[in-house]
């Protein structure tokens, strides 16, 4: 199959994307999100009417790791859709797919799928975190053979002063990082500490507990937290309550974080602060069982699980 093919129907356009599609993407994830908020009636989202860092940074990580995994529609030379697909040893990750609303039910979306995964390796674990609100797009994931694994919930409070003595600048060493990551997510993923490194606003500690490298947490400026992956279950609420002091320190006033319902520690010691749940549950939905999720609180502003 060609780079780029044509819907003689439709007028669009699939191709790969380049590094000049990076900022379009963000007014398709705009128009898709607002039109879909809109549509169902959620509250409505603030969002900047410019992609913040992280947000461009990851489509050059993309584009440097996952070529084949990052895909655009367009009609006349303008974007209106796009997806990006990683792959992390066996697992197949599609972190994104939006559709602007007018092009939305013509096979976009499915079409840009289908050119993702021509590049996932043979027997790969296929997955997507997406809306659980949104029964259209988990209904085309379905049809792709992912299916609900593991819900993750919203919550945000005040950041507040604490110890934050477990949480040592600089991420664990390298051999570590791939030990903690296959504990948790099963596969090792170097491509992505690199990305998060390249984000300036996000700061990243090794977690050390009563002196064991215990795992690792990324600090976002804004007050957004995460990724964090401990290897035990019970260093996740420790080094969750250590990453909002370092919220606080950095100037936040609130923090937030994505957090597996498995969690269940953690989930608690976050209500027990007056942290309240929002209401964008994501779906992580799987082909295959994955990931040990009471040990993780996922990426916390960025399309990464």
């Amino acid at each position: 199959m060609t780079d780029a093919a044509r819907d003689g129907s439709a007028g669009i356009t699939i191709r790969r994307a380049t590094a000049d599609d990076a900022r379009p993407t963000y007014d398709v994830f705009l128009d898709a999100a607002d039109h879909l908020a809109e549509a169902w009636g959620w509250a409505h989202t603030a969002r900047p009417s410019e992609p913040p860092e992280r947000f461009l940074a990851f489509r050059a990580s993309a584009l440097r790791h996952d070529p084949d995994g990052f895909w655009v529609a367009e009609v006349d030379g303008g974007l209106v859709g796009f997806g990006i697909a990683v792959q992390r040893e066996h697992v197949w990750y599609l972190a994104a797919l939006h559709v602007r609303p007018r092009y939305q039910s013509r096979g976009v979306g499915a079409e840009i799928i289908r050119r993702s995964l021509e590049a996932a390796r043979p027997g790969s674990l296929l997955t997507v975190g997406a809306d659980a609100r949104n029964p259209v797009s988990n209904a085309l994931y379905g049809r792709f053979g992912m299916f609900p694994e593991t819900p993750l919930v919203p919550l945000s409070g005040p950041s507040t002063a604490g110890d934050t003595r477990i949480l040592v600048p600089g991420l664990p060493e390298p051999d570590d990082l791939a030990a903690i990551d296959r504990a948790v997510l099963d596969v090792a993923r170097p491509e992505d500490h690199s990305f998060w490194g390249s984000v300036s606003s996000l700061r990243a500690f090794t977690v050390v507990i009563d002196g064991r490298v215990a795992g690792y947490a990324h600090v976002q400026a804004d007050g957004a937290i995460g990724p964090i992956a401990v290897l035990h279950p019970v260093d996740l609420a420790p080094a969750l309550e250590a990453a909002i002091a370092v919220t606080a320190e950095l100037g936040a006033m609130t923090a937030q974080v994505r957090i597996p319902g498995a969690a269940r520690d953690a989930v608690r010691v976050l209500l027990a602060r007056g942290w309240r749940y929002g209401d964008a549950v994501t779906l992580v939905l799987t082909s295959a069982p994955w990931g040990h999720w009471d040990r993780y609180v996922t990426s916390g502003a960025d399309a990464l699980i």
